[in-house]
Parts: structure tokens; C-alpha cells; sequence
């Protein structure tokens, strides 16, 4: 993976860092963890068992001040596979987001963000098919306040996004505008338009194009519910095609806080997607991430997904559930696929010393290329044990099975994993969202 974009950010972030150390707030979490699992190939026809050993480092800081709006996580794992089944891997999360206000109306952005996808989009997610993906975005923002409610929002930005392993490597070029009135208090509409130009580092097999998307967004936001709403229409052109294609944009995103203290998120989506849609992802975590992508590096492709989030407190117990659809077809790619599902889990915090999680997920994927359909469960049963205030012990035991319409992806395995975690500082909260809003997606 090319470092040149991050070695940038992190200069960035020194010199930051160099003004005043003691606003900022930060944290980390080392852990170490043992797993034995007998099928670690997920193989019907010749499972093999191993130990995973790995070691892991998160580090969060964040802080936000009339100069420096600044969050960030960064969670590294090493795995060393002790039979050999796999090679040694490294993979990396991240979310670091920097806004520098250089003047009252000028806005320095910055963003780097890293997850996993799939190399095969129609393999399953064994560590042999896996590779890091890492999107870098910097550049100015302009704000203008026109009158006492309006406010005309002009910006650019310098984009990377790279892949550890495949050929997929593009830069690009953003332009966006936002002219934005504040109605009344919880209500802002405004009118849009961004364009960016996607240019392949290898076009050998990859198709450089130009995207625009012009859209009407409104903005509602009261102290217990928050929505907005993004409709309109977006245009590619392909370099080498003669027409352009045109396809509709909308998407809704709501919050709910009740008073009893449940969180309740709602993300609808019907949208022209590509390499970077999940680092735009409202929901996007990289200290909570829920498995790798398998659609990353198939091109262009229609994205209709549907996603429910609830969580609730309840004493000592604490319980969150979701429920997602997606359904994506490729424009130039046979990787089509529809997948949903369903996740939940409850913490029961036992005593001051032990807590104990209960967790289960599945979902189910058709692939529309060779008709294939898996079904994936899994279960676990994780007791942690406090060992004073930053040492912390726990033992984890999981259920995997996947049933498919194709006996090569059929299996089941029990895992057995053991580890030791230490925190020093302040830990992240569930997500790191910016507090000056963009309507450039990746520096949202």
C-alpha cells in the first residue's frame, strides 16, 4: 500500500499536535489473543486446524476546538497462523478526520480512512482472501454566510484510494458547491452539486470516468430526532463511451434518541456506488467493524440497501440489533449480488469483575453469476474478567456454519479463543463524526 497520503496526514497532525498537547484527549488498547479453530480453511473437503496468534493496537484522539475540529482511530492485528494454513497477516482500520480552520470562512480538510474487502467478490472471507483498502482526501473548503440563514459552501479535494493487493489503484479530482438556508430552527434545505473525476493508476484493465451528482437535500434536527434526505440524480461517463448514463439519488439517514435512553438508526440508500461508498458510509466504525466487503474492487455498480439499528440500555444489561438489506448490480462487472440479514447481542455486566456478552449474526447471500446462495451463522459466549481498572482477562467460545447451494462452501467449526486486553486513557466513543458538516462525502 502506497504510504505517500498518510505520511502527508501525519505531518498535519504533528504540527497540530505541536500547539497544544493537553486539549487533546487520547487513548489506547493493546491486546493479545489466542484462537484454536478446527476448520480455519472453512473447507468441506479438507478442513485443517490451527492456532491463531494475534496482536493488536488500537490508539484514539480526539479533540475539537475553534482551530482544530481532530478524531481519530487506528487499529493494526497481526495474525500469525501457527500451522501454516495461511501466511501472516497484517490488517488495518482507521478513521482520522482533521478539520483546520484557517480563517473564519476557510476550512483546511483532511481525511484518511483504511478497511478490508475481498480480493475474490465471489469468495468467502477466509485471510487468504482478504487485502487492505486505504482512502486519503484533503483539500480547501469556503464558506460565505449570505445573510443570517444562508450560507454558499464552495470546495475542493485531492483524493487516493489504494489497495494492498490487487490493481486497482485511483486518484481523484473533487469539485462540490451547497447553497444552504436554515428555514426555521430544525429545518435547513439545500441545493448541490459535486463532480469528481476518477483516473485509474492502471488502466489496463480499469476504466477511467467523470461523476456528477446534483441532488436536494433537507435537514431536520431536534434534540431527540435528527433526518436528512438527498434526492436527485447522478451521471457517469466512462472516457471511452460515447453517451453518458444517468441514474436516480436518494438517500435517508434518521436518528432517535427516546427517553428511556435506546438509540434507534435508520439508513436507506438508492444510489450509484463504487471503491470508496463504505468509507461514506454514515455508519462506517473502524473500531467496531463488521467483517470485510466483498464489492469494492468490481467497478461501478447500482447500491439499494436498506439498514436498522437499535440499542438499549436496561441496568447492567445492554442490548443492540440490526437489520440490513443491500442489493448491488455491477455496470460492468458479473458480481451481483443481494444479501440480508440480521445481528444482536446483549452485555450483562455480572458484577464489578465479570461481564458476560452473548452475540449471534446471520445473513444470506445470492450471487446471480453461478446462482449460488450461502447462509452464514454464528454464535458466541465471551466472559471477561476486570483485573483492576486497565487490565482486563476473557475467554471466548464461537459456532460458525455456513450451508450453501454449492457443497464446496458448506462448513461448521467450533473456536476457542483466550486473550488479555489493556486500556490506558480515554477509550472512543461508538462512532467519530465531524462536527462542521460537508456535502463532500468523504469529508463529511
Amino acid at each position: 500500500m502506497q504510504k505517500t497520503p498518510q505520511k502527508l496526514l501525519s505531518i498535519l497532525l504533528a504540527v497540530t499536535f505541536s500547539v497544544r498537547v493537553l486539549a487533546y484527549e487520547t487513548g489506547a488498547q493493546l491486546t493479545l489473543q489466542g484462537e484454536y479453530a478446527g476448520n480455519m480453511t472453512q473447507s468441506a473437503v479438507d478442513p485443517q486446524s490451527d492456532v491463531a496468534m494475534t496482536a493488536a493496537a488500537r490508539v484514539n484522539i480526539s479533540h475539537s476546538g475553534p482551530v482544530l475540529d481532530l478524531s481519530g482511530i487506528v487499529l493494526a492485528r497481526y495474525t500469525d497462523y501457527l500451522d501454516n494454513t495461511f501466511a501472516d497477516q497484517w490488517l488495518i482500520n482507521s478513521d482520522i478526520r482533521a478539520d483546520w480552520k484557517i480563517t473564519d470562512s476557510l476550512l483546511w480538510r483532511a481525511r484518511n480512512q483504511t478497511d478490508q474487502v475481498n480480493l475474490d467478490p465471489l469468495g468467502v472471507n477466509t485471510p487468504d482472501n482478504v487485502q487492505n483498502q486505504n482512502f486519503f482526501n484533503t483539500g480547501p473548503e469556503l464558506l460565505a454566510k449570505i445573510g443570517p440563514v444562508t450560507r454558499f459552501t464552495l470546495g475542493a479535494s485531492y483524493a487516493r484510494n489504494t489497495f494492498s493487493e490487487t490493481g486497482a489503484d485511483n486518484e481523484r479530482l473533487i469539485g462540490y458547491t451547497q447553497l444552504r438556508r436554515n428555514v426555521r430552527s430544525p429545518l435547513a434545505l439545500s441545493l448541490n452539486y459535486r463532480a469528481q473525476q476518477v483516473m485509474y493508476l492502471d488502466e489496463s484493465g480499469n476504466r477511467n470516468f467523470d461523476r456528477a451528482d446534483a441532488f436536494f437535500r433537507f435537514e431536520w434536527a431536534r434534540a431527540a430526532f435528527s433526518l436528512q434526505g438527498d434526492f436527485g440524480t447522478t451521471r457517469i461517463q466512462f472516457e471511452d463511451a460515447v453517451e453518458a448514463q444517468d441514474e436516480p439519488l436518494s438517500i435517508l439517514l434518521a436518528r432517535y434518541v427516546a427517553a428511556n435512553g435506546s438509540i434507534i438508526t435508520l439508513q436507506l440508500r438508492d444510489a450509484i456506488g463504487d471503491s470508496t461508498t463504505d468509507f461514506d458510509d454514515a455508519l462506517f466504525s473502524p473500531d467496531n467493524p463488521s467483517g470485510t466487503t466483498d464489492f469494492s474492487v468490481g467497478g461501478l455498480f447500482l447500491d439499494r440497501r436498506a439498514e436498522l439499528i437499535w440499542t438499549r440500555g436496561f441496568g447492567r444489561v445492554t442490548g443492540t440489533a440490526n437489520a440490513f438489506y443491500r442489493d448491488r448490480d455491477f455496470l460492468e462487472s458479473d458480481f451481483d449480488q443481494i444479501q440480508y440479514g440480521a445481528a444482536a447481542s446483549l452485555d450483562f455486566v455480572l458484577n464489578p469483575r465479570w461481564t458476560m456478552t452473548i452475540s449471534g449474526s446471520w445473513d444470506h447471500t445470492e450471487f446471480e453469476t453461478d446462482g449460488r446462495e450461502d447462509e452464514f451463522k454464528r454464535a458466541a459466549l465471551r466472559f471477561t474478567r476486570n483485573i483492576g481498572r486497565k487490565f482486563q482477562a476473557f475467554a471466548q467460545v464461537a459456532y460458525l456454519e455456513r450451508d450453501s447451494t454449492d457443497i464446496l462452501y458448506v462448513f461448521d467449526d467450533v473456536r476457542f479463543a483466550i486473550g488479555i486486553q489493556y486500556q490506558i486513557g480515554v477509550q472512543p466513543k461508538v462512532s467519530v463524526r465531524r462536527n462542521r458538516q460537508s456535502i463532500n462525502p468523504v469529508l463529511r
